[in-house]
């Protein structure tokens, strides 16, 4: 007998997703789904944009027509007024085209629509054009078959994300970094799963007005950063600032110009005693908070270790949890003068069990571990969670393991 069960489940297993598979795969999962009888092909489809339409409506819309000509092969067709399309939609709000620091998870409304797709015309209503944008990346997962034979399944979906920020962080401090072009490119691909964050990792990758000879000719340009994050606004993506503002910074150290600022020869953490390594920052956090409009700034402070085996083995004076609360209070002081909300590791806290309890106020959490392994998280998560502070997770190598809820 169990034998037979075990192959009554493993049937089980492997034919309920052949039979899925006659409706799309939508992924995040939308919060509901109705499939109802009929399709409406790609050809019955018409467009019309408002002449006053906001710019990130249009570019939705256009999207949508972009969508209909790779899959039918055939240009939209364009109405003559919004009421005589057979693409309508209603968004509610003005702006609020990115996520805010005060949205929550879940319960935030900014993204969320309702889609009605009957055999004769598709029906959008969104809170904001956030929410209009994901709609049309809906519909585009909804497409089946190509050309003449294109359509749409006759659905209603309605959907607001469990997460209220989806982002990826990529790094742009290791390695051959790659082009304005392939960035781009991979925002194209993160917006058609609704991500809504992109976090660029940077260490000294981004050039910085009177610093010549750090990361010389070897990193982006101002000019390419704003393309790069204007391009994701276009798209409902922030591109967040990811830096170094204590360790990680060997590239900056190891140039003879900045070494004394270092707090070990050769090493990559600054010194936060010596004056000249705030005025560093101060300069730093200027021209970037100029740069990026982001209301998120991530400022690392991860791996600081240097600091701890100096204190340990050889200045006793030193001590190295006082300097890391100390320096993560300066640089936040510094960034809320400009409107920014901190963000930074936790890992320190494997060395100072008590960092959660003095982290400064307002500084968001940040969790991270490279292994899907639930009792090595637990050492990061429980001491934030037992001082009640609102916290990010980033998953090490896309490994988000069995902790997070669906999209």
């Amino acid at each position: 007998m169990r034998g037979y069960l075990h192959q009554l489940c493993f049937f089980c297993v492997f034919t309920i997703p052949v039979f899925a598979q006659k409706q799309p795969v939508l992924f995040p999962e939308p919060e509901s789904i109705q499939y109802q009888s009929g399709t409406l092909p790609l050809s019955k489809i018409s467009v019309a944009i408002p002449a006053n339409a906001s710019t990130d409506i249009a570019f939705a819309l256009n999207e949508l027509k972009s969508i209909i000509l790779e899959r039918s092969g055939q240009k939209a067709m364009m109405a003559s007024s919004q009421a005589a399309a057979t693409f309508q939609f209603l968004v509610k709000e003005k702006g609020h085209e990115l996520p805010g620091v005060s949205e929550t998870s879940p319960g935030s409304k900014r993204e969320h629509y309702k889609l009605n797709i009957t055999s004769q015309k598709i029906q959008i209503e969104a809170t904001t054009s956030a929410g209009l944008y994901y709609a049309v990346q809906t519909i585009r997962q909804m497409i089946t078959g190509t050309g003449k034979a294109a359509y749409i399944p006759c659905v209603t979906v309605t959907d607001q994300p469990k997460l209220a920020f989806r982002g990826v962080m990529m790094d742009f401090a290791h390695g051959g970094l790659p082009t304005v072009e392939e960035i781009k490119k991979q925002i194209d691909f993160l917006a058609l799963w609704k991500t809504n964050q992109y976090y660029f990792y940077n260490e000294v990758s981004i050039e910085l007005k009177g610093f010549p000879t750090v990361a010389y000719q070897s990193g982006y340009t101002q000019e390419q950063i704003k393309s790069i994050i204007a391009y994701g606004k276009e798209r409902h993506m922030d591109v967040v600032p990811f830096l170094n503002l204590y360790g990680h910074l060997h590239e900056l150290l190891r140039n003879e110009k900045y070494a004394d600022l270092a707090i070990g020869q050769y090493g990559h953490e600054l010194d936060p005693r010596k004056p000249g390594a705030n005025v560093l920052l101060k300069d730093w956090i200027k021209q970037y908070t100029d740069l990026f409009p982001s209301p998120f700034i991530h400022v690392g402070f991860d791996e600081t270790w240097e600091t701890k085996r100096i204190a340990d083995d050889k200045d006793g004076k030193i001590n190295s949890e006082e300097l890391w609360l100390q320096q993560l209070t300066f640089v936040q002081n510094e960034l809320k003068k400009y409107g920014k909300t901190v963000m930074a590791w936790t890992d320190m806290n494997n060395y100072y069990p008590d960092i959660m309890k003095k982290l400064p106020k307002g500084v968001i959490p940040v969790i991270w571990e490279y292994k899907p392994d639930t009792v090595e998280i637990n050492r990061y998560l429980n001491p934030v969670l037992k001082e009640k502070k609102k916290f990010f997770y980033t998953a090490g190598g896309f490994r988000l393991g069995p902790h997070l809820p669906r999209c």
